[in-house]
């Protein structure tokens, strides 16, 4: 009975234990039960309620199909904009588009310029998008729609640029409601931040800046109790190359040059004929123009703008002459006889670097169009002076062009050419038979005048060109000093002959026209006659034929002389005097014909001042009627009096 009283405890102890054990284990799977639910809650709350949950990405999604639907419509917007500009407008229109059509509230609000090409736009529903515009604000296509950047309540404070110049930036912390104590700092491009400079301010300048340099600007600020930081990089402006000049020709191969800006704040910086950082001639401020005057042709001045800490770039202006100079011709007559005078008033005109006289030539010849402007081909003769009247040779008859090079300083060349200019045979010409030297001044070179030859032209043939020692060329006449000038004709001697010249004797006597007296011989001279024009032949010595009339210095006079083996005759302009001889004339072997002066040989001394127009020798006396002939030509080319 004991033991089964014993066993009956022992089974509702243990029945007891169990009932407690089960208790326990109900409360702890009760407890899990509540732990997996509350983190199943807590799970569905943030699928749902959180950052990242359904009703966040709802609401994100919501968002960019309403930013996507607002770039589209502002991208849209451009369209009928360019389309009424036809395809070109200013920025301002296409603010005025989009306000209209309600993407903005109010232009005047809702952009703000941050002064570097982009602007904040805040559309109706609050979204921010930055909008870049390109330097040129004309063209559609340089108005380029940014990122949307959030809604305006959410933004953090930014930058704007309210100025900026060429040494110096100034910006403003714009959406800086509720911030402060603002902390401004900035850097240039591979540099570290200098100090923060902190003020209460929401502008600041920056300043003493190197002009184009790239610098960053970060400005720092408690906004909501919260700190915040933003940075922008901006590029300082370069001063302009906004400077012109005028070149303005002066008179006399002298030029000025203005340099001139329209730009405000700067002065103006320049030298001349080089670059050298010291030589810089600065202006006073608020000058904006500037005058340099004294220059030439090929002068350089260099101007740039200087804006009180940097210099810019400089623009050189050179005074350069591309202008060709003018000339005019004016002929004295289009249709001449052989022999008669014919002239041209030649007037050169430059009026930039100036005629170089010594440049310009002439030449006549047969030519009717261009023969180009090489030194080379314009033979006729050169100018002294920019208005001159030049003697046109008219001893051959065709039908001729005069052709005028003229340069100026600055190495432009022009050619003139004149109206066609007729040489006709003339009722008269001088006699050609037996015609063996003829040499004129006016053409020395045969195909017109030159200054510069060393040979008398030998218009007959190529023999008897005369070698000049000395003498100056002028147009019409080759002039000798009574020193050491003379001309070399070569040795002649002709048993027969005829010796003419025209003429005009200098201030000395003893003038020897042509002569080659060598204890032999024949020449025009005045030898011993004190200031008589006449003829010496030697002949068992000499003989002499005189006018017994003193000459006048400086007239010109045709004079001729011929012996034909027993009759030596002389005529002065037209005048005859004669002189039996009957006797052979003699020469010197070697003695050659000498111009301005008496020879020894092939040598020459006892010169004589005189002016030389021509010289003629025939290997034949001429007729009187001949002589008479060649008198009435010598008149009509070289117009003298009697």
């Amino acid at each position: 009975m004991e033991k089964e009283m014993k066993k009956k405890e022992q089974l509702n102890l243990n029945h007891q234990i169990a009932s407690k054990e089960e208790r326990g284990i109900t409360l702890i799977a009760l407890v899990v039960t509540i732990v997996v639910l509350l983190i199943l809650a807590g799970i569905t709350i943030s699928l749902v309620f959180g950052s990242n949950g359904v009703i966040q990405k709802a609401q994100d999604s919501k968002e960019q199909t309403e930013i996507g639907e607002m770039r589209e419509k502002l991208e849209m917007a451009k369209v009928p904009v360019y389309a009424d500009g036809n395809g070109s407008y200013k920025v301002q229109d296409y603010w005025g588009r989009i306000e209209s059509e309600g993407l903005i509230a109010d232009k005047t609000v809702d952009i703000i310029d941050n002064g570097d090409g982009t602007y904040e736009v805040t559309t109706t529903p609050g979204y921010v998008f930055e909008i870049t515009v390109e330097p040129n604000k004309e063209i559609a296509e340089n108005i380029i729609i940014g990122e949307c950047i959030g809604k305006g309540e959410n933004l953090s404070i930014g930058i704007r640029v309210v100025k900026k110049t060429t040494n110096s930036i100034e910006i403003e912390v714009v959406r800086a409601e509720g911030a402060s104590n603002f902390k401004y700092s900035i850097k240039k491009q591979g540099e570290e931040y200098g100090a923060a400079e902190e003020k209460s301010e929401t502008r600041h300048v920056f300043s003493g800046l190197t002009q184009g340099g790239i610098y960053t600007i970060k400005v720092e600020a408690t906004k909501d109790g919260e700190q915040q930081i933003v940075e922008k990089t901006v590029q300082v402006g370069e001063i302009p190359l906004a400077i012109d000049g005028d070149v303005i020709w002066t008179g006399n191969g002298q030029a000025s040059v203005r340099i001139y800006t329209e730009e405000e704040g700067y002065q103006i910086e320049w030298q001349k004929n080089g670059i050298s950082e010291g030589s810089w001639t600065r202006e006073a401020s608020g000058v904006k123009e500037k005058t340099i005057t004294g220059l030439v042709n090929g002068d350089i001045i260099y101007a740039r703008l200087y804006d009180g800490t940097s210099s810019g770039k400089y623009a050189n202006i050179e005074v350069r002459d591309d202008i060709v100079p003018t000339a005019t011709i004016k002929l004295s007559g289009t249709a001449v006889e052989i022999g008669k005078p014919l002239t041209a008033e030649v007037v050169q005109t430059d009026n930039e670097s100036g005629i170089n006289i010594n440049q310009t030539k002439w030449v006549l010849n047969t030519e009717a169009g261009n023969i180009g402007t090489e030194a080379s081909k314009y033979t006729g003769g050169t100018f002294t002076k920019t208005q001159e009247t030049i003697t046109i040779p008219t001893t051959t008859g065709g039908t001729y062009y005069l052709h005028v090079l003229t340069v100026d300083n600055a190495g432009n060349k022009v050619q003139q050419i004149s109206e066609e200019i007729k040489i006709e045979k003339a009722d008269i010409e001088y006699v050609t038979d037996g015609l063996i030297v003829y040499y004129d001044a006016i053409n020395n070179t045969g195909n017109g005048h030159a200054n510069n030859i060393t040979t008398w032209k030998n218009l007959v043939s190529d023999k008897y060109n005369g070698i000049i020692h000395g003498g100056v060329w002028h147009e019409e006449y080759f002039q000798t000093d009574g020193i050491d000038d003379w001309v070399d004709v070569g040795l002649i001697k002709e048993p027969n002959i005829t010796i003419e010249s025209v003429v005009a004797h200098g201030d000395t006597y003893n003038s020897y026209g042509i002569s080659n007296f060598d204890s032999g011989g024949i020449g025009l001279s005045d030898y011993n006659k004190s200031g008589y024009n006449g003829l010496m032949v030697y002949t068992n010595g000499y003989k002499t034929i005189d006018s017994s009339k003193r000459y006048t210095v400086n007239k010109i006079y045709s004079l001729s002389g011929s012996y034909n083996g027993r009759t030596a005759k002389f005529f002065e302009n037209g005048d005859k005097y004669s002189l039996e001889v009957n006797a052979p004339i003699s020469y010197a072997s070697n003695t050659i014909y000498a111009l301005g002066g008496n020879p020894s040989g092939t040598s020459c001394g006892m010169f004589t001042k005189e002016k030389i127009y021509s010289i003629r020798i025939y290997n034949r006396a001429l007729t009187d009627e001949e002589v008479l002939q060649n008198y009435n030509m010598d008149k009509a080319i070289y117009n003298f009096l009697d």
